[in-house]
């Protein structure tokens, strides 16, 4: 996995990214924003921006949304298997 980067290569323009929040989010600047930016991808905070991104491989930030996703579905089936069996399953 690379390393985050706190300030921009100079390869990398920032001007010009297209900045996206999660719908979860519901409008407000309480999360964080990605902008692929060709081989990288880039995400800020949505409340500070003037902090500056931190700079992933889009491979990197696939493998995290990827896991996230995974551990989230598992999470899910193990309610279910509870449910089913007739437990409570509070994780």
């Amino acid at each position: 996995m690379s390393t985050p980067s706190m300030a921009a290569p100079h390869d990398v323009n920032l001007a010009r990214a297209r900045w996206r929040k999660s719908s979860y989010s519901g409008g407000a600047n309480d999360c964080l924003e990605v902008a692929e930016l060709g081989e990288r991808a880039a995400v800020r905070d949505s409340k500070d921006i003037s902090r500056g991104p931190l700079l992933f491989s889009t491979v990197a930030i696939r493998a995290l949304v990827s896991g996230i996703a995974c551990a989230e579905g598992f999470a899910q089936l193990k309610r279910e298997q509870a449910r089913l069996l007739g437990r409570r399953d509070d994780s």
